[in-house]
C-alpha cells in the first residue's frame, strides 16, 4: 500500500451519493484519496473477503440484502479497517447502535461537505491507530510477563515437589526465582515504552558490560529448565571477555526469548547450543537447537508482530505459545543496530543468528 494513498471503501447502493462524496473528497488539498465502490450485496462480500487493504470503509445503513448493522458486525469481527456510518436524517438511533457494535463515528448523509469529511476521517484513522497501538501493547505485555512468571512457578513447583534437594541447587533456585522477579519488575516498569519501539523512538539505556559473561549468566538461568526436558545447553566462545555497549534489560529478553524456543520446541535428549564470537568487526551470537526445525516457506513469518500464517512447529512439552517473541527480539536487536537471521531445516533444528556492530572494543581471547 501507498504510504502517501489513503484507500477508502464506500458502501453505498445510491450512486448518486457516492458520486457526491467522491467530489467532496477530491477537493480535499493535499490527500491522495483512492475510492472503490460497492453497491450491493455480492461487491461488499467479494471487498470484505478480498486481501485488498483499506485505511477506511465508509457505511451506508439503507443497503439492499444485509442491512449496513449487519455489514458492520462482520467487519468488526474481522477487523478489516475502521467503518464510518452513514446515516439518513434523524437516524440518531441507528447511530448509537451502530457505536456500540464497533462502528468508530458515524456522519449524517444531510451534513456531507469536504470540511465535515476530512475532520471525520483524520479523527478516524487516529483513534483506529491508538486501538491498534493500545491492542498490540497489550499482546506483548501478556507474552512478555508469561516468561518470567512462567520460571518463577516453575521453580516453586520444583522446590515443592521435591524433599531432597542439595543446598547447593536450592541456592541455585532461589538466585533464579530473584533473578527472574527483578527481570519482572523491570518489564512491568518499561511496559509502556513498548508501544515506543513500533515508532523507533525508545531510549535504550545501554551499559558497558562484558557480553560473554552476560550471555553466560542467561545460560545458566536456564539450565535447570532444560534440564527438566532432559536437554542440554553447551555455550561455547573463543573470547575471554568482550566488554560491549548494550541495554541488559533489553537484551535479557532477547537471549531469553531464543532460550525459551531452543528448549520448548527441542525433544529429550537433545542439545542447544550457544555460541559468542567475534567475525568483521561484528560480534556474533547464535543459538542453535537439534529440534524439529520450521518448514522453509514459514520462515519469512517468523519476526512478523501479528500474521494470519501459523507456525506449523508445535513445542514438544505442550507449552503455550502466542507468537509474539520472536517479532520482539527483531527489534530490539534492530535498535541496537544490528541484525538477526535464521537457519532451519525440517527435523534437523534451528539456529538463530544474531550480528552486532563493534567499534573499537578491546577483545581478549583465550590462549591455547
Amino acid at each position: 500500500m501507498d504510504t502517501n494513498q489513503i484507500n477508502i471503501l464506500i458502501c453505498d447502493d445510491d450512486k448518486a451519493d457516492v458520486k457526491l462524496f467522491k467530489n467532496y473528497l477530491s477537493k480535499i488539498s493535499g490527500k491522495n484519496y483512492y475510492i472503490s465502490e460497492a453497491h450491493n450485496e455480492s461487491q461488499i462480500e467479494n471487498f470484505i473477503n478480498s486481501n485488498e487493504s483499506f485505511h477506511l470503509i465508509f457505511l451506508d445503513y439503507s443497503m439492499p440484502g444485509k442491512n449496513g448493522l449487519e455489514w458492520l458486525q462482520e467487519i468488526v469481527e474481522k477487523q478489516i479497517a475502521p467503518v464510518i456510518m452513514l446515516t439518513g436524517v434523524g437516524d440518531e438511533e441507528t447511530a448509537v447502535e451502530a457505536m456500540k457494535i464497533g462502528a468508530i463515528d458515524y456522519i449524517p448523509k444531510d451534513k456531507l461537505n469536504k470540511y465535515e469529511l476530512e475532520k471525520t476521517i483524520n479523527n478516524a484513522i487516529e483513534r483506529w491507530s491508538l486501538e491498534q497501538e493500545r491492542n498490540t501493547l497489550l499482546g506483548i505485555a501478556a507474552h512478555e510477563l508469561r516468561n518470567p512468571i512462567t520460571t518463577i512457578m516453575g521453580y516453586t513447583q520444583i522446590l515443592s515437589s521435591y524433599g531432597n534437594i542439595e543446598k547447593e541447587k536450592v541456592k541455585e533456585i532461589y538466585e533464579t526465582i530473584n533473578e527472574r522477579s527483578e527481570h519482572l519488575l523491570a518489564i512491568i516498569n518499561r511496559l509502556l515504552d513498548i508501544s515506543r519501539i513500533e515508532k523507533g523512538s525508545v531510549k535504550l539505556e545501554k551499559i558497558e558490560m562484558d557480553f560473554v559473561d552476560f550471555i553466560k549468566g542467561k545460560v545458566k538461568h536456564f539450565l535447570l529448565r532444560a534440564e527438566s526436558k532432559k536437554i542440554a545447553i553447551e555455550f561455547s566462545t573463543s573470547l575471554d571477555s568482550l566488554e560491549f555497549l548494550f541495554d541488559p534489560v533489553r537484551f535479557d529478553e532477547v537471549v531469553s526469548n531464543l532460550l525459551d524456543n531452543a528448549i520448548k520446541y527441542s525433544p529429550e535428549n537433545s542439545k542447544v547450543l550457544v555460541d559468542v564470537s567475534k567475525q568483521d568487526g561484528n560480534i556474533i551470537l547464535s543459538v542453535a537447537d537439534n529440534g524439529q526445525g520450521i518448514k522453509s516457506e514459514e520462515l519469512k513469518y517468523l519476526f512478523d508482530l501479528f500474521s494470519n500464517v501459523k507456525i506449523s512447529s508445535k513445542p514438544t512439552g505442550g507449552e503455550s505459545s502466542t507468537g509474539l517473541g520472536l517479532a520482539i527480539v527483531k527489534k530490539i536487536v534492530k535498535l541496537h543496530d544490528g541484525d538477526i537471521s535464521v537457519e532451519s531445516e525440517v527435523e534437523k533444528g534451528t539456529k538463530f543468528i544474531i550480528s552486532l556492530p563493534v567499534k573499537n572494543k578491546k577483545l581478549s581471547r583465550t590462549t591455547h
